[in-house]
């Protein structure tokens, strides 16, 4: 969920703010799904959301993308060699998902409150300044060192897709101690926006370590090298990938498959 313009909510893309029409993924009849945190469903706009991850267990688990929203932007980014940054920002939410389902987490109230916290840190206010959405944090230092390129990717307003917030240990560490309590808010309000000045709340399970394996070690953070694909479900070249609208030239297709082929990653399924 990321991009140049620094204008998202949730785990997808968006071309403009509407922070009333996101909502967590209801649970469906008669399917062994949960409410989904990184699972975007607009009400009332589908055409806001740019890129997007479902869940495993999702019937169309993966990453996903609207190019019909995202064309233009790259056709820009991919002359600067920024054209992954989306992508691998969403496959980073695979890697924390296969680790969760790993060791049976499930994170439904954090879904719920999800909503809730986003547009709070999004509006600044008291107490949620300085990011309480770890996993939007590691997600984006995570797809940046991908790039062969930062030029011209702007910084995010919002506070959670700061990569300043605190090192990589520390913001792996703690977004592990949000998925074990089932809530974000796990500092003392107000937030001090020195990561070390932080205060947690009481009461909180820090068993921390019983989750440590090959994606996830308390002394070095969740894996950021590539060896992370070899733990991970998928690796980026065989994640399922959705490609939903349409480009404006006849060949759009064929961009799209250059866009993935140039890039290593998986085949793109066209689905609308």
């Amino acid at each position: 969920m990321t991009g140049v313009t620094g204008r998202h909510i949730v785990t997808g893309t968006f071309k403009k703010i509407n922070l009333r029409s996101i909502l967590p993924t209801p649970k469906r009849e008669g399917k062994n799904e949960i409410f989904d945190s990184i699972s975007p469903k607009p009400c009332c706009d589908p055409k806001q959301i740019v890129w997007w991850y479902k869940s495993i267990g999702s019937n169309d688990y993966g990453i996903h993308v609207n190019w019909s929203e995202w064309e233009s932007e790259y056709n820009k980014l991919k002359l600067i060699s920024n054209e992954t940054l989306s992508y691998y920002h969403e496959y980073f939410h695979h890697v924390t998902d296969t680790w969760k389902v790993k060791h049976g987490l499930c994170d439904e109230e954090l879904s719920k409150n999800y909503n809730r916290i986003w547009i709070n840190e999004d509006q600044m206010k008291e107490g949620y300044k300085d990011g309480i959405l770890l996993g939007e944090t590691l997600a984006e230092h995570f797809a940046m060192k991908r790039q062969k390129s930062t030029k011209y990717i702007q910084k995010k307003t919002h506070p959670s897709y700061s990569v300043t917030i605190g090192s990589w240990e520390w913001c792996s560490l703690f977004h592990v101690i949000q998925i074990m309590n089932k809530k974000y808010e796990i500092f003392k309000h107000p937030i001090a926006a020195v990561v070390a000045d932080r205060n947690m709340v009481s009461g909180l399970n820090e068993n921390y370590e019983q989750y440590e394996d090959n994606l996830f070690s308390v002394k070095n953070g969740f894996c950021l090298d590539d060896s992370v694909y070899e733990y991970a479900k998928h690796s980026p070249q065989k994640i399922p990938f959705y490609v939903h609208g349409s480009g404006k030239s006849e060949d759009w297709k064929n961009e799209v498959l250059k866009f993935c082929q140039h890039n290593n990653l998986s085949n793109p399924k066209f689905v609308d």
